[in-house]
């Protein structure tokens, strides 16, 4: 049990890395596409 508990602690320590990557990387492209396209939505 006291394995199962560290090995789960472990991956949520590497899932917790993967999930604040792939944030940055969605926000990076969100601003990319307002500076490309967002003009293209204002006032309507």
């Amino acid at each position: 049990l006291n394995l199962l508990i560290s090995i789960m602690g472990r991956t949520m320590g590497a899932l917790g890395n993967l999930t604040f990557v792939l944030c940055i990387i969605i926000f990076i492209f969100a601003v990319m596409g307002m500076q490309l396209f967002g003009k293209n939505y204002v006032g309507k």
